[in-house]
């Protein structure tokens, strides 16, 4: 978008901005020519502003989840990706089962960083217990494992519930210290609940009902603001839509994914679709100092 010949400076052609995973810009080299009347001089600043929105913005690293464990009898398969399917279509296989997986440590050591747990799930034929369908039975939380690998218990983190009906879904926090497993109530503690959605899940026979599902963390002066939602992709119903800022947070690092098909969501099958984490770091001070020199350099060119 930016051509010496519109704006009398750009980027060199054999030097083209490249992104790249887990990098800042690279190969930005550029050259700026001396604007001929004041036409041009507006000009120039076009550019600049497309600069400025480049360097501004920090760039996320996002990485999918895969390596799955399961905890219950389920049969599931996929396990080593990032859409692994939990449960093989008979009734009421993927109930009552979590699944688990480890990831590079994440710290949020600065203030505006910021870890996202996203991806989408279908179910299918799920059919909530009772005449009042029962919340909190589809959990997907963030945590840090700081004991043994290999055991569930202990961890630190959040997880987020889906609402149902009149019910709404929750948001929780793992104490610490505590011996429950990590998506359990049992060892955490409830921060708020989301608003009850009106109305129950659904997911019935194959091809079954898709959600997205969201949990993003971000820390601040404050502490630890946490957003979730739970969305049925049809008609963009919200199913978890929580907002809290926690002001004395257990762990800012994490390092496992954890999900929870509950014992009541009675869920023939769940398949899981891109599960990614994603983290999102502060403005790069850095990044905005070297645009501040490139404007003091065209002041000098002037």
């Amino acid at each position: 978008i930016c051509q010496p010949s519109d704006f009398g400076w750009g980027f060199r052609e054999d030097y083209p901005l490249e992104f790249l995973p887990g990098r800042f810009i690279t190969c930005l080299k550029f050259n700026i020519y001396t604007p001929m009347n004041p036409a041009s001089r507006m000009k120039n600043l076009r550019p600049l502003a497309c600069l400025t929105v480049l360097l501004s913005a920090a760039p996320a690293h996002a990485a999918l989840v895969a390596g799955w464990t399961k905890a219950g009898a389920s049969t599931s398969t996929n396990l080593d990706t990032a859409s692994p399917t939990v449960g093989n279509g008979t009734t009421d296989n993927a109930d009552n089962e979590s699944i688990y997986a480890s990831m590079a440590t994440i710290s949020l050591t600065t203030v505006g960083q910021k870890v996202t747990l996203s991806g989408s799930a279908t179910l299918i034929g799920i059919s909530p217990n009772g005449d009042a369908p029962y919340s909190n039975q589809f959990r997907w939380g963030l945590y840090n494992e700081t004991g043994t690998p290999a055991d569930t218990l202990g961890w630190l983190g959040y997880f987020a519930g889906n609402g149902s009906l009149a019910n709404g879904g929750n948001l929780w926090e793992r104490t610490n210290p505590n011996t429950g497993a990590f998506a359990s109530i049992t060892g955490a503690t409830s921060q708020t609940t989301a608003a009850a959605p009106g109305t129950i899940l659904t997911g019935g026979v194959a091809p079954g009902v898709t959600y997205s599902f969201n949990l993003s963390l971000e820390r601040t002066a404050a502490g630890m603001q946490i957003e979730s939602s739970f969305i049925r992709n049809s008609d963009s119903q919200q199913f978890s839509l929580v907002s809290f800022l926690d002001t004395t947070p257990q762990t800012y690092d994490f390092n496992r994914v954890g999900f929870l098909m509950g014992g009541d969501l009675n869920a023939d099958q769940v398949q899981f679709s891109n599960i990614e984490a994603t983290l999102i770091p502060e403005p790069s001070a850095a990044l905005l100092g070297g645009l501040g020199m490139l404007l003091l350099l065209r002041r000098h060119r002037r």
